[in-house]
């Protein structure tokens, strides 16, 4: 399948493979990570760079001796014979160790008719005798004798030299998945702190989001990037397919070509049920759905599997045997508040989020350490608690929302942190504040919720007098206003800017529409 949506984190990882460093590519499973490393390689490869690509699969393999091996296949099957006999010469001159000096001279003088077997393959037998002396490679899959770092560096050095200073990248694809990631982390760390010493080089690793399996695993990325400016991290957000875009009507045009059942489906629809993430196609492709009925609901299982660790595990521990804990508290608030997708929002919205909450910097970055929150991007990390949170992708944040509000175990608790929220929002909103809109439209949007978590009548009443400031009014409301506006005023008074404004509006509307019942009242 060709690559959608991913022309901007193809051009900034290649801009980062320019210079010395190593940068981390995180973000769930089926988000494309693979997928993309595999057409950068290959873009990378057209423009010169020399690659050393493998994927771990759960063997206890050395991901830096695999990576090392295949780099120097590439540039084998690639190069002439004495380009391959220099570097065996370059590599080996003055140390030659007895018994191989004879296969380096049989490369040098032999002309290319000379050679029996492939020549990257014969020269790739005596790299490997060369390199490990009197021991034995062994490889599909078995046990490898582990590459030190100066092993790794002065192969790389060897063939960067003889290639006239060519950059080199280093792929681990499915860091996670490796038997010995401490292994490969302890190189990282070498490699960064002694990175000038190095031939030019970029590590490119590949892992995933934290889940069940990797929670320690997913902390190394962010631990590498706070010791050296020369590692970041990389969270690969969901497919960049803004609508109209050439990029857009490129997937379109493939989906038609592909799964004919797309042509009977707005494409605005079938870009809301994709969401930019590469699992829902992937589910199509695999599935090959007839129906339009069949694309939604594989969809749907998509997006449902893709955060099912959040639903199923992350939140529900926020409950402490059934009790609600300060960490449920700040993240049902945020989940309950309009999603937090600006930092003006969140930089005025932030007091009412953790208003009566003790200690609430520490809360904040404890949801991030455990997975439950993230910081700008979708999969990014805070520097300082001061930093936006949220719970990632807006797919992430509706499947909070869902959980806080329709979990029988999180409902009550849930209901108490709505009434908190409504009732401070009520509070901040003064006529002469100018930032009265931003607490103005995050009430209206929890006016939703005041059913749909069977709130009371005083929350009902605080949503309608706000609601009367953006011009709606509905049937019920000035009723519900009138019988509890007193009774709020005397044990909420910071409502009472509300309440007032509220009852004038509805004073107003009843002139206006000839009420005079509702006027007189």
């Amino acid at each position: 399948m060709p690559l959608f949506g991913r022309s901007e984190d193809l051009a900034a990882l290649e801009k980062r493979c320019e210079e010395s460093g190593l940068t981390a590519i995180t973000g769930r499973p089926l988000q494309g990570k693979s997928y993309l490393l595999r057409v950068l390689c290959r873009q990378l490869a057209l423009k010169g760079f020399l690659l050393g690509y493998f994927e771990a699969n759960r063997a206890p393999e050395d991901m830096l001796l695999r990576c090392v091996v295949d780099l120097h296949e590439n540039w084998l099957a690639d190069s002439t014979w004495r380009q391959q006999a220099r570097q065996l010469y370059e590599k080996h001159r003055g140390n030659l160790i007895s018994g191989m000096a004879k296969g380096v001279g049989e490369i040098l003088l032999a002309s290319a008719e000379d050679v029996k077997l492939p020549l990257a393959k014969s020269a790739r037998e005596v790299f490997q005798k060369l390199l490990q002396a009197d021991r034995v490679l062994k490889t599909s899959g078995l046990d490898l004798p582990p590459l030190s770092s100066e092993q790794a560096k002065e192969i790389l050095q060897t063939v960067q030299k003889v290639t006239g200073g060519k950059t080199i990248v280093l792929v681990f694809d499915a860091w996670e998945q490796s038997g010995n990631v401490e292994v490969q982390q302890a190189f990282f760390e070498q490699f960064l702190g002694d990175w000038r010493s190095w031939p030019t080089m970029h590590i490119l690793v590949a892992s995933r989001d934290r889940d069940r399996e990797n929670q320690d695993i997913f902390d190394l990325p962010w631990k590498l990037k706070k010791a050296s400016a020369r590692a970041d991290v990389y969270p690969l957000d969901p497919m960049r397919l803004a609508p109209g875009s050439d990029e857009e009507a490129r997937l379109v045009t493939y989906l038609h070509a592909v799964l004919p059942v797309t042509k009977e489906v707005d494409e605005s629809k079938i870009a809301e049920w994709h969401g930019g993430y590469p699992g829902v196609l992937s589910r199509w492709f695999d599935a090959d759905p007839q129906t339009p009925q069949d694309l939604q609901r594989l969809a749907t299982e998509a997006q449902e599997q893709r955060f099912e660790e959040l639903r199923e595990r992350l939140l529900p521990d926020l409950l402490d045997e059934g009790k609600a804990t300060h960490r449920f508290a700040l993240a049902a608030r945020l989940a309950l508040l309009p999603e937090m997708v600006q930092p003006e929002l969140w930089d005025k919205l932030r007091s009412v989020a953790c208003e009566d909450l003790a200690d609430a910097e520490t809360v904040i970055l404890e949801l991030a350490s455990l997975g439950v929150l993230y910081f700008q991007g979708e999969n990014d990390r805070p520097e300082t608690s001061r930093d936006v949170p949220r719970f990632g992708h807006t797919r992430r944040y509706e499947v909070a929302q869902k959980w806080f509000l329709v979990d029988e175990r999180a409902r009550p608790h849930s209901r108490r942190q709505a009434s908190t929220l409504i009732r401070l929002l009520a509070g901040n909103i003064k006529k002469t504040d100018p930032t009265v809109i931003y607490f103005s439209l995050a009430l209206a949007s929890m006016e939703r919720l005041t059913s749909v978590l069977e709130l009371g009548a005083e929350e009902k009443a605080l949503c309608y007098a706000n609601k009367t400031l953006l011009g709606q009014t509905d049937a019920s409301g000035p009723a519900l206003l009138l019988n509890q506006a007193q009774r709020i005023a005397d044990h909420l008074p910071a409502t009472r800017s509300l309440l007032t404004m509220g009852l004038l509006n509805t004073l107003n509307h009843a002139k206006k529409e000839n009420d005079l019942t509702l006027r007189d009242a």
